[in-house]
């Protein structure tokens, strides 16, 4: 075997032309060679062999091939071998650069640059050292680096365990969330946060509307989770302006195959916490007991109680030329407000009915939202919802005197100036007895039938004790119905004692009459007139209809009682 310090000699080149020489087998070997200038004297390379170019036989001066040997291995056994080995760095056994072991038996009988890849070859320095190492030594050496190998791979196994582990119980826990036990009307933190606070699931379905209006033939008409653009608004409420902004909102509108034009709008807005939600939820049963955005007139109002957090009902009329009924309840599940708007031509809509189509869809709400589930929804009728304005009328508590015309509109309350319609038979600005008397003006706007600044003045007087009260209410009366034995002139009419219920129960004593007086040889003046008590209030109203244009007995007889209703509040 040849000595690997010792260059090879220079390989014979075939001469110019000499086709019967066959070429040398390693000058086909293209993927190892590379054109280089011939090397230095001093050179470790064998020196460069001549040869014409395979391209340009007739040329053999113009370019060299440097043939770079393969240098002998040395014997398996030797220390520089296995030193040498453990020098270079190596990667996985797995890759498909080292298909072999380099730490296997088969490794011994493989040249060292299978393993050596492209790595950088050690400095003579380093050689030198490796060269002198001892066998014991060299053998010491690659045990060592086998045990740091070890512990490196056993780490990397034990980290990716448990990488793996925490993968699947996160997975586990999204997909799976704990459940607490929650009372039968509470719904657990952990179901409202597993999934949407509100969906299309969760408002009003055809089946439930048979609650409302049985054998109506209910359709969906549509569902938008966009009910700020939606055509179809709610009676009575505003969502606009509110003191939170809900993080959802839907809205679902039914209709029927009814004459009668029946026909329900659901809405649904979740809110952020059940504290923002109560706020809402207060604002709007503030706005649905006083329902004075458009012209309505508030029939009746019902309290609900089994559903949810709090629930009311009001009862309001579109006074057209053929009445729209509207029955809006309002309720409140945890963070979930619904407001279920139901209307039907000529007849109103029961408001039972309408709780209990609302209870199926809080008992679809009420685990999610964290908030208390229907259970067996009970209406009670009150006499009315209180509003703000209270104890003094609202302008729904007047009624339109022309079918789809006229708009009522409240001014600020006063201290009492009225001078009343001259048949009291006392001064009511200055009248002793009251601790207290302040005045309140409704004007009819929007109706041409009315006369100039026609409308209702609103007198109210308070007493030290409700005796005090009846007996100036009596005062009153004595005065207007002997009017007309007083004054020639004056001609007194319709009149009526009336008798209601109001908050919690106070008994509303009081009478209504139309009083007339003659002006000039054809002119008249007409007045309505009514006094109820109410504890140790009375209010006393004052109107200035004519012959074309006045209340009817019972509008005005109706508008008396609801003067003396919200005076209990």
């Amino acid at each position: 075997m040849t000595n690997p310090a010792e260059p090879r000699p220079d390989r014979a080149q075939p001469a110019d032309g000499d086709a019967s020489s066959s070429p040398d087998p390693s000058a086909e070997q293209k993927p190892y060679e590379a054109r280089r200038s011939a090397p230095s004297a001093d050179s470790p390379l064998p020196p460069e062999a001549s040869r014409a170019s395979a391209d340009s036989p007739g040329d053999a001066t113009n370019e060299t091939v440097t043939i770079r040997p393969r240098r002998a291995l040395p014997p398996s056994d030797s220390p520089l071998d296995e030193a040498y080995l453990n020098a270079v760095p190596r990667r996985s056994a797995t890759s498909p650069d080292f298909p072999v072991d380099p730490n296997s038996d088969d490794a011994e009988s493989m040249p060292a640059r299978w393993f050596r890849g492209g790595s950088k070859s050690p400095d003579p320095d380093e050689l030198q050292q490796i060269e002198e190492l001892s066998p014991e030594e060299a053998a010491a050496k690659r045990e060592k680096r086998k045990k740091l190998q070890w512990i490196l791979g056993a780490a990397g196994a034990v980290l990716l365990v448990v990488v793996v582990i925490i993968a699947i119980v996160l997975s586990n826990a999204s997909s799976n969330p704990a459940t607490n036990s929650a009372s039968p009307t509470k719904g657990s933190n952990s179901d409202a946060s597993a999934a949407p606070l509100l969906t299309e699931k969760d408002l009003m379905a055809e089946a439930d509307a048979n609650l409302v209006l049985a054998n109506a033939g209910w359709k969906i008409a549509g569902t938008t989770n966009k009910p700020a653009q939606a055509k179809e608004t709610l009676t009575c409420i505003s969502a606009a302006n509110e003191p939170a902004t809900p993080t959802v909102s839907l809205q679902r509108v039914l209709t029927s195959a009814t004459k009668t034009k029946a026909g329900v709008l659901h809405r649904a807005d979740g809110y952020a916490s059940v504290a923002e939600a109560e706020e809402v939820y207060k604002s709007r049963l503030a706005q649905l007991a006083s329902c004075d955005i458009v012209p309505s007139y508030i029939v009746n109002s019902a309290t609900v109680t089994g559903l949810g957090d709090g629930a009311a009902i009001q009862t309001v009329v579109y006074e057209e030329a053929t009445g729209l009924y509207h029955t809006v309840l309002l309720a409140r599940t945890g963070k979930v407000i619904d407001t279920i708007d139901t209307i039907n031509l000529q007849n109103v809509i029961p408001g039972k009915g309408v709780a209990d189509a609302a209870a199926k869809v809080v008992n679809l709400q009420c685990e999610r939202s964290e908030g208390a589930c229907a259970k067996s929804p009970a209406v009670s009728a009150v006499s009315l919802l209180p509003t703000a304005e209270k104890p003094w009328l609202t302008a729904s508590d007047l009624p339109r005197l022309t079918p789809g015309f006229g708009q009522w509109t409240p001014t600020d309350a006063v201290a009492l100036k009225s001078q009343g319609t001259g048949c009291e038979n006392v001064t009511l600005a200055s009248v002793g007895g009251p601790t207290a008397r302040q005045q309140r003006t409704y004007l009819l706007s929007k109706d041409k039938r009315a006369p100039q600044r026609f409308g209702v003045d609103e007198l109210m007087f308070t007493f030290g004790d409700p005796a005090a009260a009846l007996r100036f209410s009596e005062t009153l009366k004595a005065g207007v119905t002997g009017c007309g034995g007083r004054l020639p002139t004056a001609k007194i009419a319709d009149h009526a004692g009336i008798a209601e219920k109001g908050a919690n129960s106070v008994t509303i004593t009081g009478w209504v009459a139309k009083v007339q007086q003659s002006t000039g040889q054809d002119t008249k003046v007409t007045f309505r007139v009514a006094s109820v008590v109410s504890g140790t209030r009375v209010i006393y109203l004052i109107s200035n209809p004519n012959e074309k244009f006045d209340f009817t007995q019972a509008s005005w007889t109706a508008l008396a009682k609801r003067a003396g209703v919200r005076a209990s509040q």
